[in-house]
């Protein structure tokens, strides 16, 4: 009695130094505040309970001594710790009320949270001590009336994924569904008025018994918990919608078993039949004691833990209900407490939500899913299957356990199999000489997806499109190690897989969304005032934008929006973001002038984290007066050369019939095309890193220029994907086929020549020359000179179409627009736009709004004017089209190298070609062997890409879901594939001819038809096939 008396009074002395403490002010108030916060509610209330109960008198209040926080801080360590092993050791007299079990779970939690870092003195130390303290009391869990649920010596406690818990030996788990620190208890119940009264209307406690072939299955409905596993999992046997609610002969006897034991409630039962009283024989497994705090729903306890009543019996429960394992109440409300009724889904609880991107692990639902899936894998279809059971013949017992460990860790889980089975090595061992076979790795693959689905994984395409990534590209893998006579390095780590560039969950809108969320109201800066980062812009994020965008970049960073604000400001204005919904025009004069005026991080001075704002960043469109050649000034005189100062005439482009403008589209398309492609080299060959020679703030320059180009080569892909949907519409076939790089201007109009340029002066002249706006005479940069004269316009009776003269990619946009006009007055729009709408590519599977499919003449001009205002910008407003973005990034180059002469900004990379051009033009060849192997991988990758691209914008008898899988490939060959082949590429050497020089990626076309594959079967077959090809 003493002991629990001082103990009680010890605990509010504590707590009353801390609360004096923080009145004072100073130190770590918020951590101090909670511990007191602790003390009062989970200790000194329990105790002051158990001395109640046994009728002693509370002790006299002792008042704290005067101290400050920092006087107080470093000893709360050690009076906590010294407070938990005396309530241990209380908790071991029989006689004490169970009130001091909650007591020393609470001081036992605090004290290892408290506890120093490394030494015996650790968390772990101390919970190992702790252990040891009450080593000899039994594991068993005991519902404390109208409160927590006290485990003792449990030693294993996880969370929904299967990942442990810190776990001190005496727990107490909330069960009222109120802790802030789910699943322990804060004391809550207590003050939310929680009672464990069962409901009188629960359902009754009724056994139900179905006889099926050689089996018998029992349910109890009164003790489910309505998890779902098994109608999920076997909806056939197991019917939410009939009754009974089981039809035993509807499945195998093993089905039926593994349903039977995986319903984590108890309720179902199996028995061979004769011996339905034997559950144990079926249902009930061996396993090690565990508790489990499933997601937002009950504790499921495995393992034959014991569950007890305050006084010792055993808590009553129904019919048929097993031992071994059990669900209890965690959200508070359900109708059969202490057991789960499966009311948490009625009364929507839920844990905290996590604050990180999920992992590819936590999304499939952690390792109890993936154990599922494996156990079924392995249990089940490869004793069956011809070509994969005498693979696995031999196969240890735990064998289903330790691939679902590895795919934990490869999918961003805990380190098991690495901790627990011997990381790398060991799975590099079970392949070595095994003599795997094509047929049996695609087996294997196939069957393996085939469990996911019957396993419950995730089936949302971001989820599906990483797994199956992972499981055939280790699966490859896997094949390959296991050849005769393969040696592969041996000491590699385990593959971290990611969710790759179909993004996370949340990344897109799905079909059946509702309808925009809408930002919080946010007090918008008025005019002229200041515009910072914390104050006006972040708040206009969702979460929703957040996650959409997380994959390329984190909106609520500064220093992320403040690097991208080119892409964000172009996409904002545009309408493409954010996804659901675009920004009215008073968000969007926000954000210019933030852009404009110097993007501040707060609101005390511009850019406070001490960075020049990035000077590619566009200005906002100023009103007035369109820009002509005259308003160029500035580095822009030095940048490039002007020939005049008044806008030139461009000759007319003549097209009288469809055929020539089919064929002028086809010329544009050619030419976007390879736009792109240059763009593509340039941003490649820029250097990644600071061990590169690049300060940490040339670093960001860089890393802003490469954003810049990126970002107009994928303007250039909308390009070409919106001329492929004008050819269609026109009735014709889209043209993404092209010449081979570098090009004479021979094959194209006088001005217009086309080469891979690494990124530097010439190469941003030479984007400048090419996305020159109308009227604008300059020249290209040196060395590019075009090399033939121009050809002349066709005149009004010619028929065959050939190539006309056009100075400008808008010259030649407007002249086709014209064209479409002049083609619509005079044939009509009917028999102008022939080709089915269906077969055109849509902008919702790319996230750009501007592709839509062109039924007539002012989809058509609307479309032109989307290709011509982001290249050269609307009515001659260069600054925020193409023209002035490299512009915005030539003059901060060249100011950084005025800064730092020598600046090498760029990897050594040469433009150089696996094979020499058809042309005959001089060019230089990669003579390395890997290097010219790795650069055709990607030159293969390339073509498969156009493959699928031309199957997309002319599909044809395709479903919905067969287009959405095209895009999603192709966008995963972009930015999956061809973008890190080309990375590497910049980092591997030429030849022995260039010492010192790498290469890049030279999106070489091994034939110059186009690609379409006309026949939808025989095109995917070829695809895939193709793909497998390139994989292997």
């Amino acid at each position: 009695m003493d002991d629990l008396t001082t103990l009680e009074a010890a605990a509010d002395r504590l707590a009353g130094e801390i609360e004096q403490a923080i009145a004072g002010g100073g130190g770590d108030l918020a951590g101090l505040d909670a511990i007191a916060r602790r003390l009062r509610r989970s200790v000194v209330r329990p105790l002051g309970n158990a001395r109640t109960a046994l009728g002693a008198a509370a002790p006299a209040r002792e008042e704290p001594p005067p101290g400050g926080v920092d006087d107080l801080e470093a000893l709360v360590g050690d009076r906590l710790w010294d407070l938990a092993q005396r309530a241990t050791r209380l908790r071991l007299d029989p006689g004490m009320p169970i009130d001091v079990q909650e007591a020393t779970a609470a001081l036992q939690e605090l004290a290892c949270r408290a506890a120093p870092a490394g030494g015996d003195g650790a968390a772990a130390g101390r919970r190992a001590r702790l252990a040891a303290l009450q080593a000899s009391l039994p594991a068993q869990i005991v519902p404390l009336p109208d409160g927590p649920l006290l485990a003792t010596n449990v030693e294993r406690l996880v969370d929904w994924l299967g990942q442990p818990l810190p776990a001190c030996p005496q727990l107490a788990l909330c069960r009222c569904g109120g802790s802030a620190i789910k699943p322990l208890c804060d004391g809550s119940h207590a003050e939310n008025g929680f009672s464990d009264a069962r409901d009188p209307k629960r359902v009754a406690d009724h056994l139900d018994r179905y006889e099926g072939q050689g089996i018998t299955v029992t349910d109890n409905r009164g003790t489910c918990a309505h998890s779902g596993f098994c109608t999920d999992r076997l909806p056939i046997a197991f019917r939410v919608d009939r009754e009974p609610f089981v039809a035993a002969a509807g499945a195998r006897m093993d089905e039926l078993l593994r349903a039977v034991r995986a319903c984590p409630s108890g309720a179902l039962g199996a028995a061979l039949q004769g011996l339905v009283d034997a559950r144990e024989d079926l249902a009930d497994q061996v396993r090690d004691p565990a508790v489990e705090a499933s997601k937002d729903g009950p504790y499921r306890v495995t393992g034959s833990i014991p569950l007890s009543e305050a006084g010792g019996d055993p808590v009553p429960r129904n019919q048929g209900a097993s031992l071994e394992h059990y669900s209890l109440c965690r959200c508070g409300h359900s109708l059969n407490k202490p057991f789960c009724s499966g009311m948490h889904w009625y009364v929507d609880f839920k844990d905290p939500a996590p604050d990180a991107e999920p992992t590819l692990f936590a999304w499939a639902g952690g390792l109890p899913a993936l154990t599922r899936m494996t156990r079924l894998f392995y249990g089940r279809y490869v004793p069956e299957d011809p070509l994969l059971a005498p693979l696995f013949a031999e196969m240890a017992p735990d064998h289903p356990d330790r691939v679902a460990a590895w795919l934990a860790e490869v999918f961003g889980g805990p380190h098991l199999f690495t901790e627990k089975h011997g990381g790398y090595p060991r799975m590099l061992g079970q392949h070595l000489g095994k003599g795997i076979t094509e047929a049996q790795r695609a087996r294997w693959a196939s069957t393996l997806a085939r469990c996911a689905d019957e396993a419950g994984l995730p089936a949302d395409p971001e989820f599906r499109s990483a797994f199956t990534a992972y499981i055939e590209w280790g699966s490859r893998l896997a094949l390959e190690n296991s050849a005769p006579g393969a040696a592969p390095p041996p000491h590699l780590p385990v593959p971290h897989w990611d969710w790759g560039c179909a993004g996370p969950p949340g990344s897109r809108i799905p079909a059946s969304a509702p309808p925009a969320e809408q930002a919080a109201a946010v007090a918008l800066p008025p005019p002229g005032a200041a515009v910072s980062f914390e104050d006006h812009l972040r708040p206009l994020f969702r979460d929703r934008d957040r996650q959409a965008m997380r994959f390329a970049f984190d909106l609520g960073s500064y220093p992320d929006v403040a690097a991208n604000a080119v892409q964000i400001l172009e996409r904002v204005r545009s309408g493409s973001m954010p996804c659901d919904a675009a920004w009215p025009p008073d968000r969007v004069e926000v954000l210019e002038r933030w852009v404009a005026t110097g993007m501040r991080e707060d609101g005390s001075s511009p850019n406070a984290a001490g960075d020049a704002p990035p000077a590619a960043a566009p200005p906002a469109a100023a009103a007035g007066p369109e820009p002509g050649v005259e308003a160029i000034q500035g580095r822009l005189g030095s940048a490039v050369s002007l020939r005049s100062s008044t806008p030139v005439e461009e000759p007319s482009i003549v097209i009288e019939h469809r055929e020539p403008l089919i064929y002028m589209l086809c010329s544009a398309a050619e030419l976007e095309h390879a736009l792109m492609c240059e763009y593509l080299f340039a941003a490649f060959s820029l250097k990644r890193a600071v061990d590169e020679g690049l300060t940490e703030d040339q670093l960001r320059a860089v890393e802003r220029w490469r954003s810049v180009i990126l970002m107009v080569a994928k303007q250039e892909m909308l390009h070409l994907a919106i001329n492929c949907n004008l050819v269609t519409a026109l009735g014709a076939s889209p043209h993404l086929s092209r010449p081979n790089l570098p090009q004479p201007a021979r094959h194209y109009p006088s001005g217009v020549r086309l080469t891979l340029l690494p990124f530097g002066e010439q190469a941003l002249r030479h984007f400048l020359f090419l996305e020159r706006p109308e009227g604008m005479d300059i020249d290209d940069a040196e060395g590019l000179d075009a090399v033939d004269s121009a050809v002349p316009v066709m005149s009004e009776d010619e028929i065959a179409p050939h190539l006309q003269e056009f100075a400008t990619v808008g010259h030649l946009y407007r002249s086709i627009e014209a064209g479409f006009r002049h083609l619509s007055e005079r044939i009509g729009e009917e028999r102008l736009f022939l080709g089915p709408p269906e077969a055109q590519a849509r902008g919702e599977l790319f996230g750009w709004p501007q592709l839509r499919p062109i039924t007539s003449c002012d989809d058509a001009v609307r479309a032109i004017d989307a290709i011509v205002e982001q290249g050269e910008g609307p009515s001659g407003d260069w600054r925020n089209a193409h023209f002035g973005r490299f512009l915005g990034v030539l003059q901060e180059y060249l100011a950084m190298l005025e800064a730092t002469p020598g600046l090498e900004v760029t990897r050594p990379v040469l433009p150089a070609l696996v094979r020499p051009p058809e042309t005959g033009e001089p060019a230089i060849l990669i003579t390395d062997p890997a290097t010219a192997r790795i650069a055709d991988l990607g030159n293969v990758a390339y073509e498969v890409l156009l493959q699928l691209l031309y199957r997309l914008m002319c599909h044809v008898d395709e479903t919905d879901e067969q287009v959405k899988v095209l895009a999603d490939v192709s966008v995963g060959m972009m930015f999956d594939v061809i973008e890190p082949l080309a990375d590497i590429l910049t980092t591997l050497p030429v030849g022995p001819e260039h010492p010192g020089r790498t290469a890049g990626p030279s999106f070489e076309l091994f034939y110059q038809p186009d690609y379409l594959l006309p026949h939808r079967r025989v095109a995917w077959l070829l695809m895939a096939e193709h793909l497998s090809e390139a994989a292997a």
